[in-house]
């Protein structure tokens, strides 16, 4: 039977002790520091997480648990493809875990910061279908751009070494009409790990770096 809710004299609506699917309202949480004024309740879930939102949001049943309807759904409507046990599937398993799981060990560096599996995604079949199967056992799936979220245009199967080259912290050189970053040209032309970036400390031309050769030495 749906509740009804009254709107009191006050300029919002009171959910204290109201259930919407599977959250249930605690009480109204008052923050000064927040610009959005609009007021936020905190809710427990079903499976006793607790999680603070938008009344609109629950009353437009955007918000309905603490993101583990979404998961256990997810889950259902992937069960007939064949690839529950696969690893491609627990590679897409964990890249929604860590996006929408709050109890996921990961889940601050992922979804805590707004990183976001695009909705067609949520579908292991079409995620499957886009990306296919990784190349080897050494490839995981690697977002492009770490401050978008998993989508197609975004997303490669990557080696760790790839991923380590990609980080925002590595020196990416233009050298010949070809742009990528130090280590790739190190391994590329032969040169000792590091000692790019030294010579170019050092005030070496990017020519001079790039084109003398390791000496026996120090190999």
């Amino acid at each position: 039977m749906m509740q009804k809710i009254r709107k009191p004299s006050h300029n919002y609506i009171d959910l204290t002790g109201f259930r919407f699917e599977r959250l249930r309202v605690v009480c109204r949480v008052v923050d000064s520091n927040r610009k959005n004024k609009k007021p936020r309740w905190k809710c427990v879930c079903d499976c006793g997480k607790t999680i603070e939102t938008q009344g609109d949001q629950l009353r437009r049943g955007l918000t309905r648990s603490c993101g583990c309807l979404m998961i256990e759904k997810t889950k259902q409507a992937n069960t007939r493809h064949g690839k529950k046990k696969t690893r491609v599937y627990r590679i897409w398993s964990g890249m929604m875990t860590r996006c929408y799981n709050r109890k996921a060990k990961d889940y601050g560096r992922y979804g805590g910061r707004g990183i976001v599996v695009c909705e067609r995604w949520k579908n292991f079949s079409l995620f499957y279908y886009d990306m296919g199967e990784p190349p080897t056992d050494l490839h995981q799936i690697e977002r492009k751009n770490n401050l978008k979220g998993y989508e197609l245009n975004n997303c490669v199967w990557a080696t760790a070494t790839d991923q380590a080259r990609n980080r925002r912290s590595n020196t990416v050189l233009k050298w010949q009409g070809k742009v990528q970053c130090i280590a790739a040209w190190e391994q590329e032309l032969g040169i000792i790990k590091g000692r790019i970036s030294k010579r170019l400390n050092a005030g070496w031309s990017l020519a001079r770096a790039m084109t003398t050769p390791t000496s026996k030495r120090a190999k």
